[in-house]
C-alpha cells in the first residue's frame, strides 16, 4: 500500500521556511501551492505569468456571435471564442500554453484545428 506524502517518510516539511524566509516576499498563491495543512513542503522558485493581448474588434465580434458580453475568464469559453474568430476570419487565433505556442487554425486534415507555432 502506498504512503501518504505527508506521513514524514516521503516528503519532509521545511520546518524553518517560515521563520528564515520573509514569506511576504512571495506571491501568496505561489507560496500556498507548496503547503498542506499549515506545513510548508516547498518554496516557489518561479511563477509564470502570462499576458493576453487580442484585437478587440475581432474578438468582440466573435463574442457577440456567441452571445457573450465580456472576454471569457476560463479556458473553455476562451477556446470557443477563438474558434469563432477562426470561423469568422479564416485566420489563426493565437493561444499560448506554458512553454508552447499553439495556433487555433482553420481545420486542416489530421490536425483537429491545432498546429504548433513554427
Amino acid at each position: 500500500m502506498g504512503r501518504r506524502l505527508d506521513s514524514g517518510e516521503t516528503v519532509l516539511p521545511l520546518d524553518k521556511a517560515t521563520s528564515e524566509l520573509n514569506v511576504s516576499d512571495f506571491v501568496p498563491g505561489g507560496w500556498n501551492l507548496y503547503g498542506w495543512k499549515g506545513v510548508q513542503y516547498g518554496i516557489p522558485l518561479d511563477l509564470d505569468f502570462n499576458l493576453l493581448f487580442y484585437r478587440k474588434d475581432v474578438y468582440e465580434k466573435a463574442m457577440q456571435t456567441l452571445g457573450m458580453t465580456e472576454l471569457p475568464t476560463n479556458t473553455q469559453d476562451f477556446l470557443k471564442v477563438a474558434a469563432q474568430v477562426v470561423k469568422d476570419t479564416g485566420k489563426p487565433a493565437v493561444i499560448q500554453f506554458p512553454g508552447r505556442l499553439l495556433r487555433l487554425v482553420p481545420e486542416l486534415p489530421g490536425t483537429h484545428g491545432w498546429q504548433p507555432d513554427q
